[in-house]
């Protein structure tokens, strides 16, 4: 949404905001395979892992001008990106192991305890499986000088 305000002098101001809010993406538990590598594997069915959680953002809009003519102004602009901060995680580790394995036809969460590799052991699980990887931008800033002639 935003407004324009027509002030005294061929002054001009214009402000506005938008809010955005996502669901979070599915995760899915991932292994090696022996011939195409590191995470190819979907060991449990695609997105049956845990879904990352909603992000929200507001973004705010002001902007300052002064009228020249009929078809000239010039403005001053503030853009304010995540206004209040927020800082949700966007994704995490998804590889569940290192280890060669098979995916799990009919599986479910229960069944990752005895994952099995294809060398006959078990799987050797991720530490970090499930550890934020990265989180949503923090609120920045951006200036600008808009000219229309």
């Amino acid at each position: 949404m935003a407004k324009d305000f027509a002030l005294p002098s061929s002054m001009l101001l214009n402000a506005g905001a938008s809010v955005r809010a996502r669901s979070g993406e599915p995760t899915s538990y991932l292994g090696r395979h022996i011939l195409y590598g590191s995470d190819e594997v979907f060991i449990l069915p695609r997105g049956a892992g845990d879904r990352l959680p909603w992000t929200y953002s507001l973004d705010a809009h002001l902007a300052y001008g002064l009228k020249f003519g009929p078809k000239q102004d010039t403005f001053i602009t503030l853009d304010v990106f995540n206004l209040l901060n927020f800082q949700e995680i966007t994704s995490v580790d998804e590889t569940y192991t290192n280890s060669y394995v098979n995916p799990i036809i009919n599986g479910n969460k229960a069944d990752l305890a005895t994952l099995q590799a294809t060398d006959g052991g078990l799987a050797v699980k991720n530490p970090n499986y499930g550890n934020p990887t990265s989180y949503q931008a923090p609120r920045q800033f951006r200036f600008g000088i808009r000219t229309t002639f």
